[in-house]
């Protein structure tokens, strides 16, 4: 069987959305069955195995952007204490801003994962019939399958 599967997945998302486009039989003849969902053995749309939502990336995310934002204010308010401000303490508030800045771009970024869905080799599923499909004629003479296009 020949088909595609949906990639944009959202959070939360713990089933993929598979379509199937044609069926190979083991003569070589084909059938175009023109993207007929995948169901699980429930009869579910989509397929349901294993899912990796990436919680520790996340929560690791927000705990560096946590710190960060903290070195930051810390640094900001010891900088607002002093009366007599040295170049060294300008270059040093202004070289954490922008690191704070860009750590907390990327950080952000990273917060917005999108689960990985894993469906393990051997795993049964159906396929939804939406039309008339017409598999086979016997070949008396012979007693095979002749398999339609």
């Amino acid at each position: 069987m020949i088909g595609e599967y949906n990639s944009n997945l959202s959070f939360g998302q713990q089933r993929v959305q598979v379509v199937w486009n044609r069926i190979i039989f083991p003569d070589g003849k084909n059938l175009d069955i023109d993207k007929m969902q995948g169901t699980d053995i429930a009869g579910y749309t989509g397929f349901f195995d294993k899912v990796n939502n990436h919680y520790f990336r996340i929560y690791g995310n927000a705990v560096l952007l946590s710190l960060m934002g903290a070195g930051y204010d810390i640094l900001n308010q010891q900088q607002q204490q002093q009366q007599y401000e040295s170049p060294r303490d300008i270059v040093a508030a202004n070289v954490g801003q922008k690191l704070s800045d860009v750590s907390s771009q990327t950080l952000q970024k990273n917060m917005d994962v999108q689960p990985t869905l894993i469906i393990d080799p051997g795993y049964k599923f159906k396929v939804f019939v939406m039309k008339d499909m017409v598999l086979e004629n016997i070949d008396d003479a012979k007693g095979t399958l002749a398999y339609s296009k």
